[in-house]
C-alpha cells in the first residue's frame, strides 16, 4: 500500500514538475492581454524533450533499488503521462493561435470598416473634395486606426512576458506577430484608400462630364429655344436682345440653382458658368447677325412680290366687274377675297425665294407691313372698279322698277277677280298666294341673264312682296268687311230656325211624357229639317249644314228633359252627405229635391257630426246640434271627426297625429281597425264599432222600401 502511495505521488510531483517547467517557458495564458500568447509546436516540442529527460532522470532516481525491469515500465508509464500532458499543451497552444488570428483579424476588419465609413462619410459631405485634401484625410484617418490597433494589441501583462522572456524570446516574436498585423492593417487601409480614391476620382470625372453634357444640351436648348422665338414671335433685333437677356438669365439661374452641383468654393462652379454664359452669347450673336440679314433680304423680295400682286389684282377685278358683278357688296366681297388671294400669293412668293425655317419668324413679324403696302397699292385700282359698277347698277335699276310695276298691276286684277270667288279668310289666303307666286314668276320671267345681273333678285323680289303685303292687308279689310256682313245675315237666320225648331220640338213634350232616345233623335233630325225649310235654306249646303250645327247644340236640353220626365214615373229616392263636421239629408220626389233640416232646428239644413252617450257609455243620449252643444261640457263622452277614422288603419300616421287632440278614446280592434272607446261603467268594457249591427241593416232595408 505505502509503495503504491510513494509512486503516485512521485508520478504526481513528476507532473507537476513538467507542466511547471512547460507553463513557465511557454505562458499561453497572460492576464489582461488583449491578444492571446500562442507559439510554434515544433519549439515546445522540443523543450518538452529535454524537460521529460530532466523529469525522467529525478524520477527514476527515486526507484534505483528497484529492478531495471521494473524501474523501466515505471519511466515508461511517466513518459506517457508526459506525452498526453504535452499533446494537451500543444492543443491548448493551437487554440490560442485560433483565437490570437481571430481576434487580430476581427480587430482588423473592424477598423478597416470604421475607416471606409469614416471615409466615406466625409466623401458625402464633401462630395467634390480635391485629391491632395483626400489624401490628407486618409493620412488622418489611418493614422488614428494604426493607433487604435496598437492600443488594442499591446501587452500589458508585463510580468509574464517577463517570465517569458528569462526562457526564450517569446516577448519579441509576440511583438513581431503585432507589428506584422499592424502593417497588415496599414496594407489594407492603403488599399481600400485607394480604391475610394479611384472611385472618388472616377465620380468626380463623371460628374464632370455630366455637367459638361448638361452645359452642351443648355447650350443646345438655348439655341433651339432661339431659333423658334427668331422663327415664331422675334419682331425685330430689340425684342431679340430683350429675349436673350431674359431667356439666358433664366438658364444661367436654373444651372446654377438647380443642375450645377459643385459648390460655391468649388472653382469648377464658376468654371462652368462662364463656359454656359460665353456659349449663350455665342449662339445669341449668330441669330442676331442671321436676323439682320434675313431682314433686309426679305424687304427685297416683298417690294418685288407686291408689284406683281397689284397687277394680278387690277387684272381679276375687271373680269368680275365684266363677267359677275351685280351689286357692291358682292364688289366689296370680291375685293376682299381678291386681296386675300393676292396675299397669300405674296407668302407663296415670298416662300419660293427663301428659306422656310429660317425666315418664317421674320417674315410674320413683316408681313403686316407688306401686307398693308399691298392694300395701300390696290386701293385706287379698287375705287375705279366702285365706279364703273355705280354707273352699270343706275342703268339697271331704272329697268327694276318698270318691271316691279308691272308684276304689281298683276297681282291687283287678279286678287279684284278673286275676292268675289272667295268664301272664308282660308280661302282667300289660297288666292293671296296663288296670286303673289304668279307676280313672282312673271318678275323672274322679265330678269333674263344678261340684264339682270346689276338688280339683286332677291332684293327686287322682296321689295316687290312688301309692296304686295301692304296690298294684300287691304284687300283683307274689304273682305272682312263683308264676312262680317255674310255673318250678321247668318245669324239672323239661324235665329229664326231655331224659333221653328223649338216650336216643333215642344209640340212633342206638351204632355211631359218620356220618349225613347232613339225616337228623340229621330224628332230632332225632322225638326232640324223643318227647321231650314222655313228658312229657305234647301238649296245652299253650307247654309244647312251651319244651322244643322247650330240647332244640334239644342237637342242635349231636350234630352234633359226627357230624363226628367222618366225620373218622375220612379219611386223618391234619400241622399245622405256623411261629412267630417256636418251630414246632410236630401229627398228627391216627383221631380224636386228637398233638403231635411236638422232635428229641432228648422234654419239649419245641415246637422253636425256629433254623438254624446251619459256618463257610463251605455246609452246615446244626444246627436246633432244637440251633441255639439254638450261637448262644451262633456267632452269625453261626445264623440266627433268620425269621417277622420273611416276607411283607415289603425297605424296610418295621420290617424296617429288625430287621436292625439281628440278627448276620447281609439284602439285597435282585431284586425287592426281603429275602434272607438266611449267612457265604461265598472267592471265592463264595450268598444263601438262604425260597421251598423244586424238589427241596424234591416231597419235601414225596411226604411229604404217606404
Amino acid at each position: 500500500m505505502k509503495r503504491r502511495e510513494f509512486i503516485f505521488k512521485a508520478e504526481k510531483n513528476a507532473k507537476e514538475e513538467f507542466q511547471g517547467k512547460l507553463t513557465n517557458a511557454f505562458p499561453i495564458e497572460v492576464v489582461g492581454e488583449p491578444v492571446p500568447f500562442f507559439y510554434e509546436a515544433e519549439e515546445i516540442s522540443q523543450f518538452a524533450e529535454n524537460v521529460k529527460a530532466q523529469v525522467g532522470e529525478n524520477f527514476g532516481r527515486k526507484f534505483n533499488p528497484e529492478p531495471e525491469r521494473v524501474r523501466k515500465s515505471l519511466l515508461q508509464k511517466l513518459e506517457n503521462i508526459l506525452n498526453e500532458m504535452l499533446r494537451d499543451f500543444l492543443t491548448n497552444n493551437q487554440l490560442q493561435k485560433g483565437k490570437a488570428e481571430e481576434k487580430i483579424s476581427s480587430l482588423q476588419k473592424q477598423l478597416v470598416t470604421d475607416y471606409i465609413q469614416e471615409i466615406k462619410s466625409f466623401l458625402e459631405q464633401n462630395e467634390f473634395a480635391k485629391e491632395e485634401i483626400l489624401e490628407e484625410i486618409h493620412i488622418q484617418f489611418k493614422s488614428r486606426r494604426v493607433a487604435a490597433f496598437g492600443e488594442n494589441s499591446s501587452s500589458s501583462s508585463a510580468s509574464a512576458l517577463e517570465i517569458s522572456a528569462n526562457h526564450h524570446d517569446h516577448h519579441q516574436k509576440h511583438r513581431e506577430y503585432l507589428e506584422k498585423s499592424r502593417n497588415d492593417l496599414e496594407s489594407k487601409l492603403e488599399k481600400e484608400y485607394e480604391s475610394l480614391c479611384n472611385s472618388h476620382k472616377r465620380h468626380l470625372s463623371e460628374v464632370s462630364s455630366i455637367v459638361e453634357e448638361i452645359v452642351e444640351e443648355l447650350i443646345e436648348n438655348y439655341k433651339e429655344n432661339l431659333r423658334n422665338y427668331i422663327s415664331t414671335a422675334c419682331k425685330s433685333q430689340k425684342d431679340l436682345q430683350i429675349y436673350h437677356d431674359s431667356i439666358s438669365s433664366s438658364f444661367l439661374s436654373q444651372f446654377n440653382e438647380e443642375q450645377n452641383p459643385y459648390p460655391d468654393s468649388n472653382p469648377e462652379r464658376s468654371h462652368f458658368s462662364e463656359k454656359l454664359e460665353k456659349g449663350l452669347n455665342s449662339v445669341f450673336e449668330s441669330g442676331k447677325m442671321k436676323l439682320e440679314q434675313d431682314i433686309r433680304a426679305l424687304d427685297d423680295i416683298y417690294r418685288e412680290a407686291i408689284k406683281d400682286c397689284a397687277v394680278r389684282y387690277e387684272e381679276k377685278m375687271e373680269r368680275f366687274l365684266k363677267d359677275e358683278a351685280t351689286s357692291l357688296e358682292e364688289l366689296e366681297v370680291a375685293h376682299f377675297q381678291t386681296l386675300d388671294e393676292e396675299t397669300k400669293l405674296l407668302e407663296e412668293a415670298v416662300d419660293l425665294k427663301i428659306d422656310l425655317n429660317q425666315n418664317q419668324a421674320v417674315r410674320q413679324a413683316n408681313l403686316p407691313g407688306y401686307v398693308e403696302n399691298l392694300e395701300s397699292s390696290v386701293a385706287p385700282i379698287f375705287d375705279l372698279i366702285k365706279m364703273k359698277l355705280a354707273l352699270l347698277q343706275d342703268e339697271a335699276k331704272a329697268l327694276a322698277i318698270e318691271w316691279k310695276l308691272e308684276c304689281k298691276t298683276l297681282y291687283e286684277t287678279t286678287m279684284k277677280e278673286n275676292l268675289e270667288m272667295a268664301d272664308d279668310m282660308e280661302s282667300l289666303q289660297s288666292f293671296h298666294k296663288a296670286a303673289t307666286l304668279s307676280a313672282g314668276e312673271a318678275l323672274m320671267d322679265k330678269m333674263t341673264d344678261e340684264e339682270n345681273r346689276h338688280v339683286s333678285f332677291d332684293i327686287l323680289a322682296s321689295e316687290l312682296e312688301s309692296e304686295l303685303e301692304t296690298k294684300w292687308i287691304e284687300f283683307q279689310a274689304k273682305f272682312e268687311d263683308k264676312l262680317k256682313a255674310k255673318l250678321a245675315k247668318l245669324k239672323e237666320i239661324v235665329g229664326q230656325a231655331q224659333e221653328h225648331y223649338n216650336r216643333e220640338m215642344e209640340t212633342h213634350f206638351l204632355n211631359n211624357q218620356f220618349i225613347r232616345p232613339d225616337y228623340l233623335e229621330e224628332l230632332h233630325k225632322a225638326a232640324v229639317s223643318v227647321a231650314i225649310s222655313k228658312v229657305g235654306g234647301e238649296s245652299d249646303s253650307k247654309l244647312s249644314s251651319e244651322i244643322t250645327s247650330a240647332l244640334d247644340k239644342f237637342l242635349s236640353d231636350f234630352q234633359t228633359r226627357n230624363d226628367m220626365n222618366l225620373n218622375i214615373k220612379f219611386k223618391p229616392a234619400i241622399g245622405i252627405d256623411l261629412g267630417t263636421t256636418n251630414c246632410c239629408v236630401g229627398v228627391y220626389k216627383n221631380g224636386e229635391v228637398t233638403i231635411i233640416p236638422a232635428k229641432d232646428r228648422d234654419n239649419f239644413k245641415t246637422t253636425p257630426s256629433y254623438v254624446s252617450f251619459n256618463d257610463e257609455g251605455t246609452k246615446c243620449v244626444a246627436y246633432g246640434h244637440a251633441a255639439k252643444d254638450l261637448f262644451y261640457i262633456n267632452q269625453k263622452t261626445t264623440i266627433f271627426d268620425v269621417k277622420r277614422i273611416i276607411g283607415k288603419p289603425m297605424s296610418d300616421p295621420l290617424l296617429q297625429k288625430d287621436t292625439e287632440t281628440w278627448p276620447f278614446k281609439v284602439t285597435a280592434g282585431e284586425r287592426g281597425q281603429p275602434m272607438i272607446q266611449p267612457p265604461q261603467p265598472p267592471h265592463s268594457f264595450r268598444n263601438f264599432r262604425f260597421a251598423p249591427s244586424p238589427f241596424e241593416r234591416k231597419r235601414r232595408r225596411i226604411f229604404n222600401a217606404s
